[in-house]
């Protein structure tokens, strides 16, 4: 079993929905690359990433400092592909035990949130938890390693997430959102809102 850490820098579009008050539905699309150096110098280029999500307000306290808890689920999927991966196939004693081989990554990631959320005028923090599931394939192709498939997992599903909105317009049409994640992985987003 290798154990290695996955880098991904992802720009992403999300257009969402509200069909009824508590309830939005998002579709995501963009491009996303996949970089692993820790056991075979994976470095893949950039593609086409795509997803979706849901979010459901369970509990709001109305009133201008109101409170909000709330759940989300997201999904992000992507291929990514490297053809000039070095793989050890044998005992390395020698440069006749390497092999080139083509690797492509199907990349789908879960994840469950959920979220309290405070509001004070135009600020927005929010805190919560998070569980989040790989479910990844890493496909190798070669002339002496012939083709192999290898399952990509997560070491800890559980995490927090923390981030804020900032609101720029008194209609609350324009906000600057920062969020990171911690423990089951650990990452920082950054983006622009904009409401119709």
């Amino acid at each position: 079993i290798a154990e290695g850490d996955a880098e991904s820098t992802r720009i992403l579009v999300r257009i969402a929905t509200k069909p009824l008050h508590p309830l939005e539905l998002y579709l995501q699309a963009g491009i996303a690359n996949l970089v692993i150096d820790d056991f075979d110098q994976y470095r893949g280029d950039y593609s086409f990433a795509y997803g979706g999500g849901v979010s459901l307000i369970l509990y709001e306290y109305p009133g201008p400092k109101k409170f909000q808890i709330m759940t989300r689920a997201d999904t992000l999927h992507f291929t990514s592909e490297d053809s000039a991966v070095l793989i050890c196939v044998s005992p390395c004693s020698s440069d006749s035990d390497f092999s080139i081989v083509k690797e492509k990554i199907q990349w789908r990631e879960y994840t469950l949130e959920g979220v309290g959320i405070w509001r004070s005028q135009y600020w927005e923090p929010y805190l919560g938890v998070r569980f989040s599931l790989l479910d990844s394939t890493d496909n190798l192709n070669g002339p002496l390693l012939g083709r192999r498939s290898i399952s990509l997992e997560e070491n800890s599903n559980l995490g927090l997430v923390v981030g804020t909105n900032l609101y720029f317009d008194p209609r609350e049409n324009f906000a600057f959102n920062a969020e990171a994640t911690l423990i089951d992985q650990f990452s920082l987003k950054i983006g622009i809102k904009l409401w119709y």
